[in-house]
């Protein structure tokens, strides 16, 4: 399925966020979602950027950790279950990079599509439901050199494309491989292999 990824960012309105939904009903006007990501069984996890003084106000029950961020600040991790567009993206076999709010109800969703036909798949379902993605960026895998395989390439270019060399991890790699298709023990070794070349290449071995 994953011949030929594209990356693509799309900028949109969207009034049913469901972090804002919550921030809302729990009191808090002042916050900033930085990236949401998304899980499995149609859950998303919200990082949100919050007075640390509100951070009382929010469920216990869908506050996953705290982050101590800067000076009055407070970044929390919220699972909720998806909007109509993260699930639209999760539901076409995608990859949900990361969503940043920019500003009133206008965010910019990242995401890695497993093929065109798939990205235009998800274009269309998101403005059947009366939403008008802007497309701001769209770029095709392209194999970069000839130290790694097109798997090996391919499989590093995802896992640090979804965080997962990321600290804290963002994604599992039973995550990553049930998206990709193959095993969690296929995808460890082709990553472990393509870094073993790409070592072995940087200290001339």
């Amino acid at each position: 399925m994953w011949v030929e990824p594209y990356q693509v960012s799309i900028e949109l309105e969207n009034k049913k966020c469901k972090v804002m939904e919550v921030m809302r009903e729990v009191g808090i006007d002042s916050f900033k979602c930085i990236d949401i990501r998304g899980v499995t069984g149609g859950q998303v996890i919200h990082l949100v950027e919050i007075l640390t003084e509100d951070i009382v106000k929010i469920p216990r029950e869908i506050l996953i950790k705290t982050y101590r961020w800067r000076k009055g600040k407070t970044v929390v991790l919220i699972e909720s279950i998806g909007c109509d567009v993260c699930n639209t993206i999760l539901a076409h076999g995608s990859l949900l990079v990361s969503a940043k709010h920019i500003q009133n109800q206008t965010f910019i969703y990242s995401f890695i599509a497993p093929s065109f036909n798939y990205y235009r798949k998800i274009i269309t379902a998101i403005e059947s439901i009366g939403m008008k993605p802007k497309i701001s960026k769209i770029v095709k895998f392209n194999m970069k050199g000839k130290t790694l395989t097109k798997n090996q390439e391919k499989a590093l270019w995802l896992a640090l494309k979804m965080g997962f060399f990321d600290y804290p991890r963002k994604i599992r790699i039973s995550q990553l491989s049930k998206k990709m298709g193959v095993s969690p023990s296929t995808l460890s070794e082709t990553i472990r292999r393509g870094i073993r070349k790409l070592l072995e290449e940087y200290f001339k071995l």
